[in-house]
Order: structure tokens, then sequence, then C-alpha cells
């Protein structure tokens, strides 16, 4: 019977460990950030694609949820191109991306539709739901979000 070096104790592990790190690291590695020479900061790697930064296209459907307070929560889902046919749509069992909009953001902001077209390349669900007056309207209620406000997530 053989044995498996990472469920026992097996000195031969010692020799593979490097081999096994890789195999461990690599598909994480493609996830890692290298900073560009010419924007070093992060105000600056902000600031520039907020400026600058071409929005990738990507279609949402909008959803509406009534919350208990008797306000609204709006929901942005990603919709996959229906002209390039029925293998553009997820499976079920893909993952579901979720992105929460940053402050005064929503789920047109340059990086959550980069992010979304990410999601979509990678043939994910994908929605952005906002927080309180951030989808357009202005909710019914004078509650806002802040940045601790994680009830609304809940």
């Amino acid at each position: 019977m053989k044995r498996d070096p990472l469920l026992t104790h097996d000195s031969s592990f010692v020799d593979k460990a490097p081999a096994v790190a890789r195999l461990i690291t690599d598909p994480v590695s493609e996830w890692r950030y290298a900073v560009p020479r010419w924007l070093p900061t992060g105000h600056a790697q902000t600031i520039i694609p907020a400026l600058f930064g071409r929005k990738p296209s990507v279609r949402y459907r909008r959803e509406r949820w009534n919350t208990p307070d008797g306000d609204f929560i709006d929901l942005d889902w990603l919709v996959h191109d229906a002209k390039a046919g029925a293998d553009s749509k997820p499976a079920a069992t893909a993952p579901l991306f979720v992105l929460f909009h940053g402050l005064e953001g929503n789920s047109d902001s340059h990086y959550a539709r980069t992010m979304m077209a990410a999601a979509q390349a990678r043939g994910w669900h994908g929605v952005g739901p906002h927080f309180r007056s951030c989808s357009g309207p202005l909710n019914l209620l004078p509650r806002f979000y802040h940045l601790a406000d994680s009830a609304e997530a809940d």
C-alpha cells in the first residue's frame, strides 16, 4: 500500500517539499499583482484608471429587493452575451462573484465593470448589490450606508 506523504510522516516528503509548494502556489500565482513601475502608489493606481481607463462593456439586469424596514436595495446581475450562444451562459454550478462597491461607487464604476468583465470571461455569475441610494434613485428612508454598516450585507 502506497503511503500519502501529505497524510503520514515520511522523511522523503522533505525532499518533495519544493515541488509540493509549487503545486500549491501555481494556481495562485496568476492572481498576484505586480505594481507597474510607472504607477507605483495606490493613489495613482486608483486615480489614473478612473480618469483615463476604458470601462469594459458589460450588461446588467436590475433586480430590486424590498427591505424589512420599507425601503429597497437594488442589485445588478451580470448578463452574459446572448449573441455568443448558449455556451456563453455560465453553468449552474459556476461560482457567484459578488462585488460590493466602494464609497460612493456603484456597478457602473470603472473597477466594478472591469471586475465583472473578468468574472464573465471566466464563465462566472456576477452581482453587484448597491448600498442605499447608490444605485441611482434615492431611497425612501433617510438611512444611508457607511463604512462599518454590515447589516445591509447580512
